[in-house]
């Protein structure tokens, strides 16, 4: 009976170690990322990092777009001051890992006046990120011309997909916010609308403190961990080339009518929840196969810190070259980055960012083995007495 009992747990904690480990959420940096750029702002109080337009550029930043709160020095995003932050590379296989904080919007419903992060933005015409996808009237209206956004505001996290798709519903397909019927997608102001679900986190988890942030896209799928969990992961197939135009009726006379964004996009993504179930599909979805990425607001603010870029160096390339006066572009049309300095090389040394939780998985691990070690012998030196 005896010999039952501890073959029993040993089969128990043989079988509980070999589930231990898929309990980590962030997984190990994959070898062939590099650390292509890493600051925490420190020292820098009211100019950014010397190094930051190696890999960065801004828009309009000024002293108070870097603040110090204590002892934590951090960049402040403001609209229309610093309103976004986006690499100067596309990327393809790569990981950003951040902290971040927002403001909460003044209206959930209004879809547009949020932060967030955008991925796969055309490198052409990145000053659209904070163009709502429609006039500010439509309550529908989310940021951006193309791409996957993710909104970060109180405990929600919001993923937002743009596509071009007639007859398609604008806006969160769960949670609070207006949605509407987009006949025809050409008359959307950015001939594209978006498509989003809202994901609620969990107790404790708001994004109005820094809340730790990490993303990470390998082969078309891309996974969002906040605080180290997985949140939802966001699977791009079916690539083909799309065309879309400003709207004619586009307040900026020498754009209307013109071509937005014409290039490879992938046409189908599926938003995932952390079980691997299907939330939502975005058909005729308009994301470019590769793009910048950037940390953008409308009419809100964003706090950005600890922010670590990885990626696969040899496949980034420079993006296009961006106006650099202030004069060739506003705001509400897009804007223009604050300077442009020469990218430089980001050959960084690997490194791996394992899971924040993986050491205590093997000691619980070891404390469990050891208890079953000792019940053992204690059963095995009771007997010999007996």
């Amino acid at each position: 009976m005896k010999r039952k009992v501890i073959a029993s747990l040993l089969v128990a904690v043989m079988a509980f170690a070999s589930v231990l480990p898929s309990l980590a959420a962030v997984p190990e940096l994959p070898e062939a990322f590099n650390e292509a750029y890493s600051t925490d702002f420190e020292g820098y109080e009211g100019v950014l990092p010397d190094d930051f337009y190696t890999y960065f550029n801004t828009y309009d930043v000024k002293p108070e777009n870097v603040v110090t709160e204590g002892d934590n020095t951090y960049y402040n995003g403001t609209f229309p001051s610093g309103s976004y932050v986006y690499s100067m590379y596309e990327v393809v296989d790569y990981r950003v890992e951040f902290d971040i904080k927002t403001a909460i919007p003044g209206k959930v419903e209004e879809n547009a006046y949020k932060s967030a992060l955008a991925l796969h933005v055309p490198a052409d015409s990145v000053g659209m990120v904070i163009e709502p996808d429609n006039e500010d009237a439509d309550l529908t209206s989310f940021l951006g011309a193309a791409g996957v956004f993710i909104y970060f505001f109180d405990n929600i996290l919001e993923v937002g997909v743009h596509t071009n798709k007639n007859g398609g519903t604008a806006g969160p397909i769960n949670g609070e916010a207006t949605t509407g019927v987009v006949e025809n997608a050409e008359d959307r102001m950015l001939g594209a609308y978006t498509v989003s679900y809202q994901f609620q986190m969990p107790e404790g988890v708001n994004f109005t403190e820094f809340t730790s942030v990490c993303v990470q896209e390998e082969n078309g799928e891309i996974a969002v961990y906040v605080e180290d969990n997985l949140v939802c992961t966001i699977a791009m197939s079916e690539p083909d080339e799309v065309t879309t135009h400003w709207n004619e009726s586009y307040w900026d006379t020498s754009l209307a009518g013109q071509e937005l964004f014409s290039g490879e996009s992938y046409r189908k993504v599926e938003i995932k929840d952390a079980e691997g179930t299907v939330v939502a599909t975005v058909d005729e979805a308009v994301v470019p196969v590769t793009g910048l990425f950037a940390f953008i607001n409308r009419a809100n603010n964003f706090g950005l810190d600890n922010l670590t870029v990885y990626e696969k160096v040899e496949e980034s390339t420079p993006a296009p070259e961006q106006p650099t006066s202030e004069t060739d572009a506003t705001p509400e049309a897009g804007g223009t980055p604050a300077a442009e300095k020469t990218p430089a090389a980001t050959n960084g040394g690997a490194e791996d960012a394992g899971s924040g939780n993986g050491w205590m998985i093997y000691v619980l691990i070891g404390a469990i083995a050891v208890v079953v070690i000792i019940f053992v012998v204690v059963i095995v030196r009771s007997k010999k007495k007996k």
